[in-house]
């Protein structure tokens, strides 16, 4: 299905509800087949449950998960 992690269904189709763009988007997951691979999409990994490459994007507690969330944040804000 489209709708499955890693296509970008459920984020195409949730776009036009939210009023959104994938430009400056924010995805969670907490396996490698959930990088979605799309332009402007940014992914966090919760590490856990499934093995997981570690990179910048992996975060080893839900503090951890969190705190990279609100620093995501606020750089946008900064930004506008």
């Amino acid at each position: 299905s489209l709708l499955r992690k890693p296509n970008p269904g459920m984020h195409l189709k949730s776009l036009p509800v939210v009023g959104g763009t994938f430009l400056n988007s924010l995805m969670v997951g907490d396996k490698e087949s959930d990088r979605i691979q799309v332009e402007g999409l940014k992914t966090l990994l919760l590490s856990g449950s499934y093995e997981v490459n570690i990179q910048d994007d992996v975060c080893v507690s839900r503090q951890e998960l969190c705190d990279k969330i609100s620093k995501y944040l606020n750089n946008l804000l900064d930004l506008s």
